[in-house]
């Protein structure tokens, strides 16, 4: 049976054309929905003539976010009997060609693992912090599945079981954060997340503009530390990015590459008067 596989897409027709590429070279057979967040006429006219009849591609009214956007194919994928297991990628997931064959591998090996990412960048854990967030520390490359905190989001496998279980996707999130938070609460409901050292995928490039990175990173990292690790936590968490902030704008060579001070600061606020959704108009 292939495996259903949901792309949210924004106004990268070609990149997300290679991973379309990358997906179809694997050594399993696989079932492909883009899920197109109002990308540019010109982008999606493009794409719909990339994708052709190699997959199905579902314009989307608004540009919904990355978590909500993959959310319309797993409810789909949810309400049908399709495979025991789905995957959310990104549009420049860049895999190689035995990525999924790993992920499956994975899921199979360890009937406990509700989801499973695939490694992106360089070696590293996922973990949630009380005063650093979710953050990705370097760690040595290991063996087959290993157990973390969080997913990546490049590209995770689902089981329909832990999804069925704990829900989808939580939209408040929009994006950068959704899949950390699916993550926790799997965890929370007693199953195993984590990583395949087997599965590797690239991730060339960020598409969105870096005020909106920053914001969304720094909004959603104080709302998942203020709901999993408590109050106190939090305005440790809000008051470090306020001071990061400051010592950012003024040594410019520790800089991340998404940086706005004035996107970070506004993230803050959102943050704690429960402002979620997209990042604001002034930000974007």
């Amino acid at each position: 049976m292939p495996i259903d596989i949901f792309i949210p897409h924004w106004n990268r027709a070609e990149r997300c054309g290679a991973t379309i590429d990358a997906l179809l070279a694997q050594d399993l057979p696989v079932r492909i929905t883009i899920l197109d967040n109002a990308s540019r006429p010109s982008e999606l006219e493009r794409l719909a003539a990339i994708v052709g009849t190699r997959a199905t591609l579902k314009p989307l009214a608004q540009n919904l976010g990355f978590g909500p956007a993959a959310n319309v194919g797993l409810r789909t994928w949810l309400a049908t009997t399709g495979g025991p297991f789905a995957v959310v990628a990104a549009h420049d997931a860049a895999t190689r060609p035995d990525c999924l064959k790993a992920l499956v591998h994975a899921m199979e090996q360890h009937p406990h693992a509700g989801i499973v990412s695939a490694v992106s960048g360089f070696p590293h854990a996922a973990r949630l912090s009380g005063h650093r967030g979710p953050w990705l520390p370097a760690h040595p490359v290991g063996e087959g599945f290993e157990v973390q905190d969080f997913p990546h989001g490049t590209l995770l496998m689902v089981r329909r079981a832990c999804i069925r279980d704990v829900g989808v996707f939580d939209e408040r999130f929009f994006a950068y954060g959704c899949e950390m938070e699916l993550g926790l609460r799997a965890r929370r409901a007693g199953w195993s997340v984590g990583v395949s050292w087997d599965a590797v995928v690239g991730n060339p490039e960020r598409s969105i503009p870096s005020a909106v990175a920053s914001y969304l990173q720094v909004r959603n990292a104080i709302v998942i530390v203020r709901e999993w690790n408590g109050v106190g936590w939090a305005v440790i968490r809000s008051l470090a990015s306020c001071l990061n902030t400051v010592r950012l704008t003024f040594v410019s060579s520790r800089r991340p590459s998404a940086f706005s001070a004035t996107a970070r600061l506004r993230a803050v606020r959102d943050a704690w008067t429960r402002r979620m959704g997209p990042p604001p108009s002034v930000i974007q």
